[in-house]
């Protein structure tokens, strides 16, 4: 089969060049891209959306089975993988395959693209963002632990830790606030980990972690017994994010892991998420899922609409829907103030200086 396909309908008097034409078939295999070889297809998947951002409407087609997706190594972490733009009409047609992100970069931006469709896929990471299991040894004079890793993170490795939870193995969620076991602490460029063996790695807490709850603030390190769940890197990195991206539909997409939230929606009208899951991968004993939100929504407009979801494992919330913050550009008088705002994020986004 070729790159491209085509079946176009009669012109209607007055339709726009997307209303007279049938979406376009754009198969991702024709770029290079081969299921279960291990190999990266980020760039077939490049190339394949930037076919698709020549056509008026188009279906990304995929095959079942896992999609390596890798970046370079000198790459930023705040590399986005795949920054997509302008490309409305577009619909990626999973057919239950997986993108199985190799590096912890943002996975999936997308703008200014209306009527987005996302079906049958999965996406997960590898290595796993998140860690967890028991305490079996602790050095409060180094402020550092052993854990003995749960069979679902093995093998261990090393890398920075960002965010240190008190957990319940057995519920598989964070201790209760009143108990002593509940504390959470998070760092900035946190010493690496250092791998003792398959299952047992040494964590180490900087000099001054910023603690979250009270508890935390006289805990040294966790107790002989105790569990802990670890983020290697806890905000940043979202499976999917969605701006100004309006009448989106997102169905049947899973999302095992994510180094961040697993779906942000930002100023988009009209946001329909149908059969979406965000949780553990099944069967792995993994404790987490994203490292964040499940899902995010600010400043959508319209209708958000979430049918036969499932959010479980999430380390924050399942669903957080709300407005956006808005900078204190300057004062006009004793009760007039300047805002600073736009359509998003003010640090992605010109101000637009409305005052208030």
């Amino acid at each position: 089969m070729g790159l491209v396909s085509a079946m176009h309908m009669a012109a209607v008097p007055g339709a726009s060049a997307a209303e007279a034409a049938a979406p376009e078939r754009v198969e991702v295999a024709s770029f290079g891209a081969v299921v279960n070889d291990g190999k990266d297809d980020r760039e077939a998947f490049l190339n394949a959306f930037e076919a698709c951002s020549k056509l008026p409407a188009s279906v990304l087609v995929l095959e079942k089975g896992v999609y390596d997706i890798d970046q370079k190594e000198d790459e930023p972490l705040t590399t986005i993988t795949f920054f997509l733009e302008n490309i409305p009409n577009l619909t990626i047609e999973g057919n239950g395959a997986e993108l199985l992100a190799r590096t912890w970069h943002p996975l999936f931006r997308i703008h200014d693209s209306a009527n987005l469709v996302v079906k049958d896929l999965k996406v997960d990471w590898n290595p796993v963002p998140h860690t967890a299991g028991e305490v079996i040894e602790r050095n409060p004079e180094d402020r550092s632990f052993v854990i003995r890793v749960t069979p679902g993170y093995r093998p261990t490795f090393a890398a920075p830790v960002d965010l240190i939870v008190g957990y319940d193995p057995v519920q598989k969620i964070p201790n209760q606030v009143a108990t002593g076991d509940n504390f959470l602490f998070t760092q900035n460029q946190g010493p690496l980990t250092e791998v003792l063996g398959e299952d047992t790695m040494r964590v180490r807490l900087s000099n001054k972690p910023r603690t979250v709850t009270p508890h935390a603030a006289k805990v040294v390190v966790p107790e002989l017994g105790s569990s802990v769940a670890i983020r290697f890197k806890a905000r940043g990195s979202t499976a999917f994010l969605f701006q100004r991206c309006d009448k989106l539909r997102v169905e049947n997409v899973d999302i095992y892991s994510a180094p961040g939230m697993g779906l942000t929606m930002l100023n988009s009208v009209d946001v329909h998420l149908k059969g979406v899951r965000v949780i553990p991968r099944p069967g792995a004993d993994r404790w987490m899922s994203t490292c964040v939100d499940a899902t995010h929504f600010k400043m959508c407009r319209g209708q958000i609409v979430m049918e036969d979801c499932v959010f479980e494992g999430m380390e924050d919330d399942g669903s957080n829907v709300g407005n956006m913050y808005m900078r204190l550009h300057g004062r006009k008088g004793p009760r007039t103030a300047q805002l600073e705002c736009g359509r998003g994020y003010a640090v992605f986004q010109p101000a637009c200086g409305n005052a208030a």
